[in-house]
């Protein structure tokens, strides 16, 4: 006979408690195994749900730079058809299933799903209540052993300490950090903002790791130490228990008391020395992950931002390009292309920084130059900026847009007699006449005449690189063109500066990402490639101005110092099309 089996009889139609529990039992044990039998299916379909999040995601910024870039629908249309392509294939096998079916692999997905984020927010609810612990943990004389070891204690994350650091404060640490890599670079070393030398941030690691284990020996030891003098008290508080016990005199007790309290100073001491050391000992933790990833950094460079878009909702939240900067006097001033893009909000104009040392830059609260019309603002390209005289001129291209009026591609001329407040002078110029066609404009001032430089695409086959001249930048004159072709490359926006044999242009080689590119003329009419051009590989042959989701450099301006050469450009974010404004510097060859 079974012992367990119950004979009482069912009480109001209902089965014994032992009956009702091996039913419940077995309903629970069948729900089990067919959801079971779902796992599968269900996990298929959750990830299935999870790479249609991602789907929509990438179809929005598809069609997102389908409105930003009409002139590549085509190629983006391609990307749209395959993605739904891709997305079609993958429920094809699902829609196949019946209805019921699909319910089912629907409630257990749902399940999966919530048993997730129920055990994850255990999971972090018992972390949280750990912490609270620890921190909340009164202080007690009892031997250290019995608390945790050395190094095992909850630190404060990194990140938690870098948060506190202010943007302003942390940009002022890399300009110093900059200068000190300028210090050491040997002549004609180049060293680019953000990016430590793979030899200096090896040195500084290593220095770092050799600090790091004469602290931690010397933290061991002080724990050491700490863990017997604590066992001293102990000692003398489990005497002077004994002695209560005893009913031992009066002295005795003193004695002890005072016996204890000795014991405590000493132990003190040594606890507030050991901590010292662990503060100091987590310092150099934070150090070493610092400088590891500086070596990372210079390793696998990715170029520091000097001026970066402002916040979202500012005139330029999107992105700064297009960098012209001049030097005047005890300060360098930087004209630029921003645009605000939130929302089908997009437009652009012209904004203006001012530095007294190139690297810390301060942006002025708005643009300094805009479109009159928000829509045709769209399609502003490039600027080039000159002081002629007692005044700045500025030229400021818009791209070909026969949606907003623009047939051909435009240049117009603004002038300013301080970098800030403009005047329109209208337009000057007008050339490559389709569809969102560029121009790259470069100007350069001699004193006498102002010179210009653009590609021009409607020429020849290959195009050319047009050089025309003005007395007052309104009216040009042809004066000479290099054959695109015969060159071998388009360069774009160049940044003209003189040469003692005539004229030196550095630009953005369209071909390569890692470095740039230099022309060179005697009289500004047909250039060659020159072949000192700035390159950016270091000893190790890594890309030193790109990296990541970030391409090359663009529209590139140079200036020539007593110490070396100073270079800003533009880096685009292939990502979300983005762009921020970089720099480099390269010492003087002696």
């Amino acid at each position: 006979m079974d012992p367990t089996h119950d004979f009482r009889p069912e009480v109001d139609g209902r089965p014994p408690a032992t009956t009702r529990g091996r039913l419940f039992a077995r309903a629970a044990l069948a729900v089990a195994i067919h959801l079971a039998r779902l796992l599968w299916p269900a996990l298929v379909y959750l990830w299935a749900t999870a790479l249609d999040l991602v789907y929509a995601a990438r179809l929005g910024l598809l069609w997102r730079s389908r409105r930003r870039f009409p002139d590549r629908a085509r190629d983006l249309d391609t990307q749209v058809a395959s993605l739904r392509a891709s997305r079609s294939r993958r429920w094809s096998s699902w829609k196949a299933l019946p209805a019921g079916r699909r319910t089912e692999v629907r409630c257990a997905a749902a399940i999966l799903a919530a048993a997730a984020i129920l055990g994850l927010r255990a999971h972090l609810t018992a972390r949280g209540s750990t912490a609270d612990l620890v921190a909340h943990q009164p202080s007690t004389a009892h031997s250290p052993s019995a608390q945790s070891p050395p190094g095992a204690a909850s630190r404060s994350p990194i990140s938690s300490t870098l948060s506190t650091t202010s943007a302003l404060d942390q940009a002022r640490l890399d300009a110093e950090h900059f200068k000190e890599y300028r210090k050491q670079a040997a002549p004609g070393q180049w060293v680019i903002y953000g990016v430590e030398s793979v030899d200096s941030a090896s040195a500084r690691l290593a220095s770092v790791q050799a600090q790091l284990k004469a602290i931690q020996a010397d933290t061991q030891a002080a724990w050491q130490k700490t863990a017997g003098l604590n066992d001293r008290v102990s000692k003398g508080q489990s005497r002077r228990e004994e002695l209560l016990r005893e009913h031992a005199s009066q002295g005795a007790l003193h004695d002890a008391d005072e016996a204890i309290k000795a014991a405590q100073a000493v132990e003190n001491a040594a606890r507030a020395a050991y901590e010292k050391l662990d503060r100091q000992r987590d310092a150099l933790q934070a150090a070493e992950v610092a400088a590891g990833n500086a070596l990372h950094n210079a390793m696998n460079p990715v170029a520091g931002s000097v001026l970066t878009r402002g916040d979202v909702y500012a005139w330029d939240d999107f992105k700064v390009t297009s960098p012209a900067v001049i030097h005047d006097g005890d300060r360098y001033q930087m004209w630029y292309v921003g645009c605000h893009f939130v929302g089908e909000e997009y437009t652009c104009g012209i904004g203006h920084a001012q530095s007294r040392d190139g690297i810390q830059w301060e942006k002025s609260p708005g643009p300094v130059l805009t479109i009159e019309d928000p829509a045709v603002s769209q399609d502003l390209h490039s600027i080039t900026v000159v002081r002629a005289d007692d005044q700045y001129l500025l030229w400021y291209a818009i791209d070909a847009n026969p949606i907003h009026g623009n047939d051909c591609a435009t240049l117009y001329l603004a002038s300013s007699k301080d970098g800030l407040a403009w005047k329109s002078q209208g337009l000057v110029l007008s050339g490559n006449c389709w569809e969102n066609a560029h121009l790259w404009p470069s100007a350069f001032s001699d004193g006498k005449n102002l010179h210009l430089w653009y590609s021009d695409y409607g020429s020849t086959d290959d195009g050319l690189l047009s050089h025309l001249v003005s007395a007052d930048g309104k009216e040009w004159q042809q004066a000479g063109s290099t054959d695109l072709g015969t060159l071998g490359l388009d360069p774009r926006r160049m940044w003209v500066t003189r040469d003692p044999a005539g004229y030196r242009a550095l630009f953005a080689r369209p071909d390569r990402r890692d470095y740039f590119g230099v022309l060179q003329s005697a009289d500004g009419r047909s250039w060659l490639l020159a072949g000192d051009a700035p390159t950016s590989a270091d000893r190790n042959g890594f890309p030193r101005f790109s990296g990541g989701d970030d391409g090359g450099p663009v529209a590139p301006v140079s200036i020539t110092e007593s110490d070396g050469t100073w270079i800003w450009f533009a880096v685009a974010n292939s990502s979300d099309g983005s762009e921020r404004i970089a720099m480099a510097f390269q010492k003087e060859a002696g």
